[in-house]
């Protein structure tokens, strides 16, 4: 080990995740440094209405319980009970995880928590994981699509192209792994190590639960989708009013999925950055002002992300991710 405790090869790692948390505040910086008028930000944001803040960071809650009921549907369609307290423990945390990393590394997490509580399969749990995440996914693309129609006219040609090419891949590449044959041996090698079967038995779950659960479970799954997903767009629309903004709530909903597709792309933690610049652009086009658009992607982070930091933060330390112990047992 070298003296700062890391060796050459993990420095580069750990070099490039201190990049990737960074990046996010500094776009911040820069969009708030280009407004015309910086200072305006403090004062939009000192003016806003707190009662309404407070209603929207709460109503977390409830679009947190739909979603952990989605959860426990899929895992009862593959003949397993996870008792509905855990289930928001290990939700909460790996939550935590996702919001303050890149990407959705938390729901790597949720996979051990399976293993962990109720003896499930790593095959199993991944193809669990994956279906629900697919189901955020998909319902982000067809209201974001909706978005990329609604203000067309703001997008350039290469913008328009891009955005809608985004789509196609987001909402075709997933369905690669419901064609039996196309993408089988890949997943037997990357699945089989992740689930330490040291097999093709760890894909072959994988891929049998996955495509098993597009079916009634899913059809369960998609209106508790939806419920979590309008829940947060109307939160988005509380952060607007709050603000003083007095955007309709399609609207916000199309800004709000537009940037949460933008999102998937693990470039900032939680979009930090990225949404901000979007609604900078955007919102002179809607009868407000950049520095309105600035303001409202700062407290729709506060309100649906910076929120989780804590809330999961709580979670973490009350229920420890089992990060040892399970991953050393076999898969069965």
């Amino acid at each position: 080990m070298s003296p700062e405790g890391s060796s050459p090869k993990e420095r580069p790692r750990r070099s490039w995740r201190i990049a990737l948390r960074l990046l996010g505040p500094l776009l911040v910086v820069v969009v708030i440094w280009r407004l015309e008028d910086p200072g305006q930000l403090l004062r939009t944001l000192g003016d806003a209405a707190l009662w309404p803040l407070l209603l929207a960071a709460l109503l977390n809650l409830a679009a947190a319980q739909c979603k952990i009921m989605r959860w426990r549907v899929l895992i009862s369609a593959r003949g397993r009970h996870y008792a509905l307290g855990r289930a928001w423990a290990a939700y909460l945390a790996a939550g935590y995880l996702s919001t303050v990393t890149p990407g959705r590394v938390g729901d790597v997490l949720r996979v051990q928590y399976l293993r962990h509580d109720i003896d499930m399969p790593y095959g199993d749990g991944l193809g669990i994981v994956v279906v629900d995440r697919l189901c955020d996914i998909y319902l982000v693309a067809a209201v974001a699509s909706l978005g990329f129609a609604r203000f067309a006219h703001l997008l350039t040609d290469r913008l328009t192209e891009a955005a809608w090419t985004t789509v196609a891949v987001v909402v075709l590449a997933p369905l690669l792994l419901l064609i039996p044959g196309i993408a089988d041996r890949a997943l037997k090698t990357v699945v089989g190590r992740v689930s330490k079967a040291g097999s093709g038995e760890g894909a072959d779950r994988f891929l049998t639960t996955l495509r098993g659960l597009v079916g009634p479970a899913l059809l369960r799954a998609l209106p508790l989708t939806a419920a979590a997903f309008a829940i947060n767009y109307t939160q988005a629309w509380i952060v607007g009013h709050a603000l003083g903004l007095s955007l309709s709530w399609l609207d916000v909903t199309c800004l709000v999925a537009i940037t949460s597709l933008l999102g998937l792309i693990p470039l900032t933690i939680s979009g930090l950055g990225v949404r901000e610049a979007v609604f900078a652009l955007v919102f002179p086009s809607l009868g407000a002002t950049a520095v309105h658009g600035v303001g409202f992607g700062l407290v729709v982070f506060v309100v649906l992300y910076l929120f989780w930091v804590v809330v999961g933060f709580v979670a973490w330390q009350m229920a420890l991710p089992p990060l040892h112990g399970a991953a050393n047992q076999g898969e069965r």
